[in-house]
């Protein structure tokens, strides 16, 4: 099958004869139809080993059952927790196979779906609802990252929440936070495309962090800080920019990631007293939900996706992702002819 790997020079390399997976007992071999780009995908070349192929938001369609499986028929779309478990612990029998201690990561330490094909755990799968399209399916990994995010920040009737970062994770958490029925949404971005999308999904306003303060706009705006801030940026230094703005007792959720060290102004916290929640990852209830309501009508998170690329494409995307751009979500199509 063809793949996209990591090479030897901390970089990715298109593959055109890598062995298609066997599915074991209790897994499935999908045929990839899409696969996102997570954001921490192009930092991983350097971190883990050569041959590795990533991907771990995929959305697949069944074309073997391994041994035992029962809940699913061949020809079926389905998207899941990139998780290979040991499905009998309480975390696998409660929907969190990210938990468990046997926990394998898909397209980190087992292969992912930057391919053709892709072997996943069935229990970790949802079934796709038929009306959901195959482009909001391919969305749902994260959206279901927002729904976890969005639940974590406990929005109270009339707070204010502040999103920081307008990637694709800011993004689904704002289309949760709509749908939730927030009233005050505030987006910051550097990228004045990035801002354009969040006020077409919804914000109530949008900031450019390198041109207005933050505590000026709220405490000019609002005549007070932002009872909940969803940090999505992932850089050092947001986490300590973001409790410097809570207000006293506020909320700071942190979504973002970076590889670096955070450091923090201690003081502050201690007079603040603000709550610091940590959101990553998601249970398979994220999912459902997240696939019940577009199914529904009631969200669609196709706005957030910007690009489709080809698998031949992925090592150009990865250099561009590199440098300063206006991406939104990437999906790879291997079906689909490269650029030229």
């Amino acid at each position: 099958m063809r793949a996209v790997a990591i090479n030897d020079q901390q970089g990715v390399s298109f593959l055109d004869a890598v062995p298609v997976p066997v599915p074991g007992a209790g897994q499935l071999l999908v045929e990839v139809i899409t696969c996102g780009i997570c954001g921490g995908d192009p930092k991983f070349p350097g971190y883990l080993k050569a041959g590795t192929i990533l991907g771990h938001e995929f959305l697949g369609r069944v074309v073997t059952l391994g041994d035992g499986v029962t809940d699913f028929t061949i020809g079926e779309r389905v998207v899941g927790l990139p998780a290979q478990a040991c499905g009998t612990c309480v975390w696998c029998l409660t929907g969190e196979q990210v938990q468990c201690a046997q926990f394998k990561m898909v397209g980190q330490d087992v292969t992912g779906g930057y391919a053709e094909y892709l072997v996943v755990d069935a229990q970790s799968m949802c079934h796709v609802p038929g009306e959901v399209s195959d482009r909001q399916a391919g969305l749902m990994e994260p959206l279901s990252i927002g729904a976890k995010v969005f639940e974590e920040c406990r929005v109270a009737m009339g707070d204010k929440l502040l999103i920081i970062g307008a990637g694709p994770i800011g993004l689904a958490v704002l289309i949760w936070a709509v749908a939730g029925g927030v009233d005050t949404i505030v987006v910051s971005d550097v990228k004045p495309a990035r801002r354009e999308l969040a006020l077409k999904l919804g914000a109530t306003d949008v900031l450019d962090p390198a041109a207005t303060s933050l505590e000026d706009y709220f405490d000019n705006t609002y005549g007070s800080r932002p009872e909940v801030i969803c940090e999505c940026a992932g850089f050092p230094g947001i986490l300590d920019q973001a409790i410097k703005l809570a207000p006293l007792r506020g909320r700071v959720v942190s979504a973002g990631l970076h590889f670096g060290e955070e450091t923090i102004t201690q003081l502050i916290p201690h007079v603040k007293n603000p709550t610091l929640v940590w959101a990553s990852w998601y249970a398979k209830r994220h999912w459902r939900h997240a696939l019940t309501m577009t199914a529904q009508g009631r969200i669609d998170p196709t706005p957030m996706l910007t690009d489709v690329i080809a698998l031949e494409d992925v090592p150009a995307t990865f250099e561009a992702l590199g440098k300063p751009n206006d991406f939104g979500k990437i999906l790879i199509d291997p079906h689909q002819a490269p650029a030229r």
